[in-house]
Order: C-alpha cells, then structure tokens, then sequence
C-alpha cells in the first residue's frame, strides 16, 4: 500500500488556521486612518495561507495520483509538535490575563523542556535573556505597548 503524500494533511491544516485567521480578521473594525480598513492586512494573511493551503493540498493529490497512492495511513502523532502546538494555544489564551513577559517565559520554558533541555540554569538564563531582549526591543525601541495583563490589574 501507499501513502498519501504528507503535504495533503498539512494543506489541510494550513486551509483550517487561515480560515480561522480570516473570521477573526472580519470581526475587526475599529476606526483607522488607513483607508483599507483595518481588518484588511489579517484577511489578507488569512487569504495568503488559504492559498498556500489550497495548493499544498492540490499538488499532494496530483502527486499522489501519479505514484498511484490511494490509501491514506496515519503517520504515529508526534508528541513534541502536538505539545508545542497546544502550547502555542495556551499562551495565546492566556497573553492577556498574565502578560507578555511571564507567558513569554513560561512559553520558552516549557518549549526548551519539551525539546530536550534539561540544564537548569540554561531552562532560566534562555527564556529571560531572550524575553528581556524582546522587551527593550519592543517596549523602548520600537515603542510597542506590550500586554501587561489584566491579572495584575494594571
């Protein structure tokens, strides 16, 4: 038997998160001095991945159908990709309640552990360096107002 070439299921995933990009995207409308509106630049990233998607997946077929696959097998679940994943999710769930600086940290922690970090002092000295570096590059460079969290009630 023959797979179905990988590139399908990750079009389809690719298709799945642009269409959540683009419905959130829509609901944007706050006032803007950009004439495109200001939900214009997420459903067009939106609309890009969905592209990309689209075509992963149609290519995968068309491969596929050339070398004769017909049967689709599962490859076994890679834990450290579905635990980043899940990850990902939860610091974007939880980015506004205890701010950038403790998720970014707590991100980069679990991130470092999950792939194979076991020395401590490089499990604190990583995460902060690298989160501090944000911060000044962000908050006092660029001027960019990072979350602080509503947790801490400021």
């Amino acid at each position: 038997m023959k797979r179905l070439h990988e590139d399908f299921f990750v079009g389809l995933f690719l298709i799945a998160i642009g269409t959540v990009i683009f419905v959130i995207g829509s609901t944007f409308n706050a006032p803007s001095v950009d004439p495109l509106g200001s939900s214009f630049y997420p459903k067009m990233i939106g609309g890009l991945i969905i592209g990309g998607g689209l075509l992963m997946v149609i290519t995968s077929v068309i491969v596929s159908v050339r070398v004769g696959a017909v049967v689709i097998e599962h490859d076994p679940i890679n834990f450290k990709l579905v635990s980043l994943f899940f990850m990902a999710v939860v610091y974007v769930a939880v980015l506004g309640k205890i701010g950038f600086v403790l998720a970014n940290v707590s991100f980069m922690v679990g991130s470092l552990f999950i792939f194979g970090e076991r020395n401590k002092k490089r499990l604190i000295v990583l995460p902060v360096g690298f989160t501090t570096f944000l911060v000044i590059l962000f908050r006092f460079l660029l001027n960019v107002n990072l979350p602080t969290g509503s947790l801490w009630g400021m």
